[in-house]
């Protein structure tokens, strides 16, 4: 199956979604052929048949990155805020309050993707198995939705949606919080001429060696691009930035600002 059939494919099954209902299919790529914006999105079957919500990330008509609800069927209140419970993998995750924009017909909610908030959802989204969701509360139940294709679709919502970052940076100077997330996160880095290695995990903790030692711990992206992390004994943020196209690294918090040399980001 060549690439341009897949995608086809991708968008084939998400807008048959929202237009006739699904049982959970995991996410697709959604390209704003039909008003839903661009992004990635997931949609499972309500009770009833007709009836579904999908949950997407994605911007619409060159708007910043927003998590969306879009359902057909059910209630979604009278235009309050709409709290939506969630867990991964049965772990319990951050809560996303929906701000209703459309609550006869099809309903429609949004909140717009910080970077601060968001990140750690994303984190276990991008290498989970399930999510499981329930309006307002838990106690009246969760719905299963398939995380499979997730990270792809996810992906695909960065590279064509404003990620609410600081403003790009310029080729020499500090990396945004976007670059830091796209550049750095799942992949192996070395520096102090070799003495440090460091892999982030895109849940949030990092593994690693410091002088041959195991260095592990837990790790967030600040909105200025910063990047703190935490291992049990010490705690700290570091600075990547690039001089000359170089990629550096410096420490930046209260104890310490020292230059930590060059950056190498494994094959």
């Amino acid at each position: 199956m060549t690439h341009t059939f897949k995608r086809l494919a991708a968008i084939w099954i998400a807008t048959t979604m929202l237009a006739q209902g699904a049982t959970a299919q995991g996410w697709s790529i959604l390209d704003d052929e039909n008003g839903y914006g661009r992004g990635g999105i997931s949609c499972v079957q309500k009770g009833v048949e007709g009836e579904y919500v999908c949950l997407a990330l994605r911007c619409v008509a060159g708007g910043p990155l927003e998590f969306a609800i879009i359902q057909e069927g059910g209630n979604i209140g009278q235009g309050e805020p709409v709290p939506l419970v969630l867990r991964v993998d049965g772990q319990t995750v951050p809560t996303l309050l929906f701000q209703p924009s459309s609550t006869t017909g099809q309903h429609r909610a949004e909140v717009a993707y910080d970077p601060v908030q968001h990140s750690f959802l994303l984190g276990a989204m991008t290498s989970g198995r399930m999510l499981e969701f329930a309006f307002f509360s838990d106690e009246l139940g969760y719905s299963p939705m398939s995380l499979q294709g997730a990270k792809p679709a996810i992906d695909h919502a960065f590279d064509v949606c404003s990620a609410n970052d600081a403003e790009p940076a310029p080729a020499d100077g500090p990396l945004t919080a976007g670059e830091v997330r796209a550049q750095l996160i799942e992949e192996r880095l070395w520096w102090g001429d070799g003495a440090v290695g460091t892999y982030y995990f895109p849940n949030g903790r990092y593994e690693g060696t410091l002088d041959g030692r195991a260095n592990n711990g837990s790790y967030s992206i600040q909105p200025d691009g910063r990047l703190c992390w935490e291992n049990g004994i010490t705690s700290g943020c570091f600075v990547f930035y690039r001089d000359g196209g170089t990629l550096k690294l410096r420490r930046d918090d209260e104890i310490s600002k020292a230059e930590l040399g060059v950056v190498l980001i494994e094959d």
